[in-house]
């Protein structure tokens, strides 16, 4: 049976940097045993696609599990999946569509803020990839849970980087 090889990522230098900081941050909770909440925003949803797989790539060269969290979909179950049994050190949480498709749309926000402490307790690591909207919803609608977070990487557009 032949061996699936991994095609490798076309990312701009800027991309490439933002992704270096996520990777450093977790690997640094990695080695401290410490929780991480990191915010990586994009003007778009669906730009984060290829820069999301190149992480989940880098993750799994240094044996950690990415578990995909859809937010706007799952939000009945979020708190069960926040307390269930203690997450492996081996596990990143990917957090995406924080806007929520159905029921109002504060309720994923309202979520965070109010388990905004279990990410901490249970030293979960997490990415909540996020548009310019989520992240500046993020601030007002769950201030608490943005006080709590760890790092902002912004990935800018290249448009807009040479602005």
């Amino acid at each position: 049976m032949k061996s699936k090889k991994t095609i490798p990522l076309k990312i701009s230098r800027a991309k490439d940097e933002g992704l270096s900081v996520l990777l450093e941050e977790i690997q640094l909770a990695i080695e401290w045993n410490r929780p991480s909440i990191l915010l990586a925003v994009q003007k778009h949803k669906r730009a984060t696609s290829k820069i999301e797989l190149a992480l989940e790539r880098s993750l799994m060269k240094i044996s950690q599990q990415v578990i995909h969290i859809r937010l706007g979909d799952q939000l009945p179950d979020f708190s069960r999946l926040l307390s269930q049994d203690l997450p492996s050190t081996a596990q990143v949480y990917f957090f995406t569509r924080l806007d929520s498709t159905r029921g109002d749309r504060k309720d994923a926000y309202r979520a965070l803020n109010l388990h905004r402490e279990t990410f901490i307790e249970n030293r979960i690591r997490a990415v909540f990839w996020l548009t310019t909207d989520e992240a500046s919803d993020l601030v007002r609608f769950a201030p608490d849970f943005w006080a709590f977070r760890h790092r902002v990487v912004e990935f800018a557009s290249e448009r807009t980087r040479r602005n």
